[in-house]
Formats: structure tokens, sequence, C-alpha cells
């Protein structure tokens, strides 16, 4: 849980930077979550001129939610006012055309070097140091940061630093297209879509561009006109370290310990099916829910016991397998190269279905009912998908009303690529609805990823996805 030392001087610092910067003629922006447990701490803005405005942002650099001082960067970049109000429409979120670090500004770097800049960080452990901190971050801003906004607030010293290649690997793909956009120059930012498109360029390739692709070719499509500026934050940095108390998942265990041994004693002349049924009306009795793949394993054993020396093989293998499965979610959640590996363009979902669902770790995941040509399709999924471990694997999926538009009947359908495999679970359908309501709002659909477990024995996959954070 986030310790409340460092949530009251994350507020105490953002209310010093807010006074001072107002007396200086700052105004707060709007667009950006500065509440404690985001990773920005405070962002205001100055007009500069007519369309250019100096931007000045302070962000968290240890949002661990320990009981710890405080680690604080900052910069100051340009923002040129119409795509200051496109941006949320294209990426969900807002950005600067141009940032420097505010120890870059201190100390500019050798122009002939190559080296990297570190940031400036200042700490702060203390509340009675907030005055000091907050005067180490504004000096900079006020001293040099308006003077070096000043030298870059036109649109062709912006396109010109970006196409010189010194922030090649700093958005540029999307930053140019979006200036060219935002200044009414369409057609040129079409061509510099289907440029960067063709390209070989990695980072043209990504998830995020053929979104960034599929919302401005859009708002193009829709007229191009200029957005009102944004009156509220347009992304939310929720960093939510409030998780379970062993206490609770102790107790939570156990009950669907209790669910588990209750059926186990009534699994006589039962089939698999019926024994799923009473598991899961055991579990809802209870006030708990298991995931999937947990109650496969849970009935492999059960049914494994009917077997000679079946309960003694299955209990050592499937004890070797949960611990498996337990390494691998480890590495998918703390290991960066093994979350986003490169995906077959096939499995990719399309670029319409780019509406990332914000999901829960700690709660349980929800099962997708699968169709009947999903084995195949899984067949060929699983044998490139990402592996956590042996026979469990993550993968991309999207969601999309079956059929669409909703109706009363409607079923939420998940797909891989191209190929539907199946629908969210009967009963679960009111849990996505957010989340499908939101993607529409922007003409995008769903995508989240999935746990696909590959089995020897009947049923041949389980396909679970994640409950979305309420």
């Amino acid at each position: 849980m986030r310790g409340p030392k460092q949530s009251e001087l994350h507020g105490l610092l953002r209310d010093e930077l807010t006074r001072r910067l107002i007396a200086a003629e700052w105004v707060v922006d709007l667009a950006e979550d500065t509440e404690p447990g985001a990773a920005m701490i405070g962002a205001f803005r100055r007009q500069v001129s007519d369309d250019f405005w100096a931007t000045a942002q302070f962000w968290l650099q240890n949002w661990n939610g320990a009981e710890e001082a405080l680690h604080v960067s900052g910069d100051v970049g340009v923002s040129y006012f119409p795509a200051y109000c496109l941006w949320p429409v294209l990426v969900e979120g807002e950005r600067t055309e141009l940032n420097v670090d505010l120890g870059e500004l201190l100390d500019p770097p050798d122009e002939s070097s190559d080296a990297m800049i570190d940031p400036m960080i200042i700490e702060l452990a203390y509340d009675e140091r907030v005055p000091e901190a907050a005067t180490a971050l504004i000096e900079p801003v006020l001293d040099l940061g308006l003077a070096w906004v000043q030298r870059h607030a036109s649109v062709e010293t912006l396109l010109d630093a970006y196409r010189s290649g010194a922030l090649r690997f700093d958005g540029e793909i999307e930053a140019i297209a979006t200036l060219l956009a935002a200044s009414g120059r369409h057609d040129e930012a079409r061509n510099a879509l289907a440029e960067y498109s063709a390209s070989e360029r990695e980072e043209a390739h990504t998830r995020e561009f053929r979104r960034f692709v599929f919302q401005l070719n859009r708002w193009l499509d829709a007229g191009g006109v200029i957005p009102e500026a944004p009156t509220e934050p347009v992304r939310i940095f929720d960093f939510d370290y409030d998780q379970p108390s062993r206490e609770d998942y102790a107790r939570k265990r156990q009950t669907r310990k209790e669910a588990f041994e209750a059926v186990r004693g009534s699994r006589t002349g039962k089939t698999r099916d019926q024994l799923r049924e009473m598991l899961h009306a055991e579990l809802a009795r209870r006030g708990v829910s298991e995931s999937p793949i947990a109650i496969e394993l849970g009935l492999d054993a059960m049914l494994a016991q009917d077997s000679p020396f079946g309960k003694a093989r299955f209990t050592v293998s499937s004890l070797k397998k949960l611990a498996d499965i337990g390494v691998g979610i480890y590495k998918a959640f703390h290991e960066n190269d093994n979350v986003t590996p490169r995906t077959p363009e096939w499995m990719e979902p399309p670029p319409r279905a780019s509406y990332a669902v914000r999901t829960d770790f700690y709660r349980d995941s929800i099962g997708v009912g699968l169709g009947p040509r999903a084995e195949a399709v899984l067949d060929r999924v699983f044998d490139v998908a990402h592996s956590l471990w042996k026979d469990l694997a993550l993968v991309n999926v999207w969601l999309s009303w079956d059929p669409e538009p909703p109706m009363d009947n409607s079923r939420i359908a998940v797909s891989i690529g191209n190929e539907k495999i199946g629908w969210v679970e009967v009963g679960k359908t009111d849990s996505y609805r957010a989340s499908m309501d939101a993607a529409a709002e922007r003409g995008e659909l769903p995508f989240l990823q999935a746990r696909l477990q590959h089995r020897d024995q009947a049923p041949r996959y389980v396909v679970e996805i994640p409950a979305p954070k309420e």
C-alpha cells in the first residue's frame, strides 16, 4: 500500500509549486493528472505567442508506494496549442512537441558528444524541506526555460528538429504527422503517415503506431476540426498498490479449498462437466471465484484420484506445474522482455482494436467459452505464442459485440487476429461493458492479454482473460 508519508509529500510539493508558478503567471495544466499516486507531481503552462505555450512538468521518479523520500525530476517543453487540443484524440493522452530536462538547461551538453544526459533529480524526505525543493525545481524554469521555449516556438523549427534525426526515437513518426495535421497541412500529414507505414522502421509496426494512424485518419476523414482544449485529465496514471492483505489472501484460499473439498467428496459417478458445475456452485455459495485454469487443474486432481496410483502421480506433476506457472506469471509481470515479445502479424488485433483495457492483477480471471473452430485456431496460435512456461502462454485478444451493434442478447466475442475463438463466459458480459463503451466513444474496440493453457486431455485449451479494473 502506498505509504502516507510519500502521498503527503507529493501533495505538499504540488501545492507549493502551484502557488509559486501561478504567482509567476503560469497556469495549471488541466490535461494532466497530478493527484497523489500519479507519476506527475505538477504540470503547468504559460503562453509565449499566439499558438505556442511553454510547459513545466515535474515527475515522481520512484513511485513504488514505499514510505520513503520523493525523487523528483522536471522538464520544460514547447507546446503547439492546436496539437495540444488534438493529441488526446490521437493517443488518449497529452504530449509536448519538444522538451528539455532541467539538468540539460542548467548544464547544456557538448554538441560533439553522444553521452547521455543524466536528469536533475531532487530528493525530498521532510515536510520542512518542501520550499527548498520547490525552489530548486522552479528556478531553472523561470531563469532559462522560457527563453529556451521561445527559441523553438514555431512549427517549422519543430519539424526541422524531428526531420534532422536528432529526435528520431522521441516520437518522430507521430509528432511530424500531428504537427502537419494540427497546422492544417492535411495532405502532407496523410503522406507522412503513408510513408512511415510503408517503411521498415521498427516503431512504424507497433500497435501504438497502428492505433495512431487509425485515429489520425479517422479525424482527417471527419473534416479535421481542431477539438476544444482539454478541461480535465485526459489520462489517469493510477499506480494502485492497494493489494489484498495476507489475511484476505489466506481467507480466500481456505474458502476455495473448502469448496474443492466439498465437491471432491461428492465426485463419485459424476462427469467432469457435472463436477465443474458443482464447483462453480460451491464457490458462488461461499462468495468467492476461481480462475478457469485453476478450476481445470483442480478437476484433474479429483478425477486422477479414481485411477490406480493416480493421486500420487497427479500430486507430483500438478505441484510442479503450478510452481512452473507461478514462475512464468512472475516473469511476465516483472521482466519487460517477457511481456512485450514481437507478435506475428496475423495474430495482431486490427488497428481499430486498440483500446487497452485496464485490468486488475489481484482479481480473478474470467473464462472464455470456446467456439467449435477454436481448437484448430489455438493449435496454430500456441505454436508461436509467447510461452509463460511450457503449457501456458500469453496472447493478445480483442473484444467485440456479437452481434454488433449490441442488442439485449448480444454476447462479447473474443478474437485473436482475424479469428473469433469464443465469447466471454455467460454471466460476465457486464464486467466488460464499461470498457466496451469507453472504447466505442473513440471508435475503437478493446484489447487485452489472455492466458492460454494447452492441455493433454479434454478440454485441450483453456483461455482466461483478466477482469477489468473497477
